[in-house]
Protein backbone atom coordinates (compact mmCIF):
# COMPACT_ATOMS: atom_id res chain seq x y z
CA UNK A 1 0.00 0.00 0.00
CA UNK A 2 1.17 3.43 -0.77
CA UNK A 3 0.88 6.78 1.16
CA UNK A 4 -1.55 7.79 -1.83
CA UNK A 5 -3.86 4.92 -1.03
CA UNK A 6 -4.13 4.68 2.84
CA UNK A 7 -7.88 5.89 3.83
CA UNK A 8 -9.15 7.06 7.58
CA UNK A 9 -9.86 3.86 8.12
CA UNK A 10 -6.35 1.95 8.02
CA UNK A 11 -4.28 5.38 9.62
CA UNK A 12 -3.34 4.19 12.67
CA UNK A 13 -3.20 7.67 15.19
CA UNK A 14 -0.15 8.97 17.07
CA UNK A 15 0.36 10.40 20.40
CA UNK A 16 -0.48 13.84 21.47
CA UNK A 17 2.79 16.06 19.57
CA UNK A 18 5.37 16.91 22.64
CA UNK A 19 5.75 20.68 22.38
CA UNK A 20 8.70 22.35 24.36
CA UNK A 21 7.68 25.53 26.50
CA UNK A 22 9.11 28.53 28.17
CA UNK A 23 8.31 28.85 31.60
CA UNK A 24 7.98 32.36 33.99
CA UNK A 25 7.93 31.88 37.18
CA UNK A 26 5.59 34.25 39.34
CA UNK A 27 6.87 37.76 39.80
CA UNK A 28 5.46 40.72 41.85
CA UNK A 29 2.11 40.42 42.11
CA UNK A 30 1.32 37.50 39.63
CA UNK A 31 0.50 34.69 41.81
CA UNK A 32 0.43 32.16 38.50
CA UNK A 33 3.26 30.24 36.06
CA UNK A 34 3.08 31.53 32.73
CA UNK A 35 4.38 29.34 29.89
CA UNK A 36 4.11 29.54 26.23
CA UNK A 37 4.37 27.56 23.20
CA UNK A 38 3.91 26.92 19.81
CA UNK A 39 1.62 24.36 19.11
CA UNK A 40 3.49 22.14 16.22
CA UNK A 41 0.33 20.92 14.13
CA UNK A 42 -0.98 23.90 13.03
CA UNK A 43 2.40 26.59 14.37
CA UNK A 44 -0.06 28.99 16.15
CA UNK A 45 1.84 30.20 19.55
CA UNK A 46 -0.46 28.99 22.45
CA UNK A 47 -0.25 30.53 26.08
CA UNK A 48 -0.87 28.94 29.27
CA UNK A 49 -1.06 29.43 33.32
CA UNK A 50 -0.74 27.05 36.18
CA UNK A 51 -1.22 27.51 39.68
CA UNK A 52 1.87 25.69 40.48
CA UNK A 53 4.80 24.28 38.74
CA UNK A 54 3.39 20.70 38.67
CA UNK A 55 0.27 21.93 37.04
CA UNK A 56 2.41 22.63 33.81
CA UNK A 57 3.77 19.49 32.36
CA UNK A 58 1.48 16.64 30.96
CA UNK A 59 -0.54 16.14 28.26
CA UNK A 60 -3.65 18.88 27.63
CA UNK A 61 -5.69 20.29 24.66
CA UNK A 62 -4.49 23.84 23.23
CA UNK A 63 -5.84 26.67 22.95
CA UNK A 64 -6.25 25.52 19.25
CA UNK A 65 -7.86 22.56 19.82
CA UNK A 66 -4.77 19.93 19.09
CA UNK A 67 -3.80 17.44 21.92
CA UNK A 68 0.16 17.93 23.26
CA UNK A 69 2.35 16.67 25.50
CA UNK A 70 3.94 19.61 27.50
CA UNK A 71 7.56 19.19 28.27
CA UNK A 72 9.81 22.47 30.41
CA UNK A 73 12.51 23.33 28.07
CA UNK A 74 13.73 26.58 29.65
CA UNK A 75 12.25 28.69 33.23
CA UNK A 76 12.66 32.31 33.29
CA UNK A 77 13.58 33.13 36.85
CA UNK A 78 11.33 36.08 38.61
CA UNK A 79 13.85 39.05 38.52
CA UNK A 80 14.96 38.37 34.81
CA UNK A 81 18.24 37.21 33.30
CA UNK A 82 21.19 39.72 34.79
CA UNK A 83 23.83 39.93 32.79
Amino acid sequence: MSITQATAANRQRRGPATVYVSLYAPAGRRRYWWYSYRCPECATYQFGRSRDLTGVTGARRAGCGHTVNVVIARTYPAGGVRA
